[in-house]
């Protein structure tokens, strides 16, 4: 499962031209996102204006930035890594590190609509394909009456996507 985060972008810096000690050249490229949280029990968005992590994109993947701009929702995806390390005075930590690879902008997901529940027989009909002369139309069937699920309308719970 890839570790993503979703959120509206705040600020994108320049590309960093850098030096390694080794004396390797790097680029690297921060974005900065406003994060809307949730609260894990209702599922009610939380406000929550501090929540605004800053991802470094390196290499390469720079120049992806480019292609947005602040105040669009998108979705990072990136590795989540972790390293140990002893201090000076012999204590041993861990460092994380957070290397993002790939960015795309948000797309809510088409949930369908609930039907209606019918109450009269269907009355038999044919499907066509319009502007597709190879496809032939099916023969008319007769169908029973079909009871749909009822699901919760917007604004009566249910699911309501983040942005």
């Amino acid at each position: 499962m890839a570790n993503s985060v979703t959120g509206t972008i705040t600020a994108i810096g320049v590309t960093q031209e850098l030096t390694s000690k080794l004396g390797n050249a790097f680029k690297l490229r921060d974005i900065i996102l406003a994060v809307r949280r949730f609260d894990p029990n209702t599922g009610e968005p939380i406000t929550d204006n501090e929540n605004t992590p800053q991802l470094t994109f390196s290499g390469d993947r720079c120049a992806e930035l480019d292609k947005f701009q602040p105040g669009q929702v998108v979705t990072i995806y990136f590795d989540l890594q972790g390293r140990k390390y002893t201090d000076a005075a012999g204590i041993t930590k861990i460092i994380n590190d957070i290397k993002p690879y790939k960015i795309e902008l948000y797309a809510l997901r088409n949930y369908a609509q609930p039907q209606q529940v019918q109450t009269t027989p269907a009355q038999p009909q044919s499907a066509t394909v319009p502007n597709n002369p190879g496809f032939a139309s099916p023969a008319p069937q007769q169908s029973a009456p079909v009871q749909q699920p009822q699901y919760p309308q917007s604004g009566q719970g249910g699911y309501r996507p983040p942005f």
